[in-house]
């Protein structure tokens, strides 16, 4: 598979503008990498009417935005690691990531947990669904978190090397 990854830092603002700078940046490094107009369905999920074959995902989280193309359909997400009580998401994962999660030493807890939300993330966005669905529903495997299942499918999931505290998955289906 033939993949290719961007990511852009934008300058900090206001939530309102951020979002608006965020989608900008998004579509501008999409539209250089691929060389094409791009173009959005009803859910927002960015595609190339001249090669609808590609697989494109874009995912910002703070002030950096990624996108992907690739020549199969893939998911992306990112996220700006940040302090977060994550019994407060404990629905977002199954019994089996959980137990795994309360394992982990607490300077390791909130590495894996952003790891495994991405990883849930990416697979939601390569089906088209983002968090339209419950991300309980993607298995992820431990504790390498290199596959997921969902159902009968099967995903094949790669660490993105991202700047700062930031984290990513990229996810294809196999």
């Amino acid at each position: 598979m033939t993949v290719k990854v961007r990511w852009q830092r934008v300058a900090a603002q206001s939530p309102r503008q951020l979002k608006r700078v965020q989608h900008q940046t998004g579509c501008q490094l999409l539209t250089t990498l691929a060389q094409t107009e791009v173009a959005y369905h009803r859910l927002g999920q960015p595609y190339l009417p001249r090669y609808p074959q590609l697989g494109v995902s874009v995912s910002h989280s703070a002030t950096l935005v990624v996108v992907v193309l690739a020549d199969q359909a893939v998911g992306v997400d990112v996220e700006h690691q940040r302090s977060v009580d994550w019994t407060r998401y404990r629905r977002a994962f199954t019994a089996v990531e959980w137990a795994y999660l309360v394992q982990q030493a607490d300077d390791q807890r909130a590495d894996l947990a952003w790891r495994l939300w991405t990883a849930k993330e990416a697979v939601l966005k390569l089906q088209g669904r983002g968090l339209t669905r419950s991300p309980r529903r993607v298995q992820v495997t431990l504790p390498e978190l290199t596959w997921a299942v969902d159902g009968q499918r099967r995903y094949q999931l790669s660490r993105l090397e991202l700047p700062g505290h930031y984290v990513g998955t990229l996810a294809r289906e196999v």
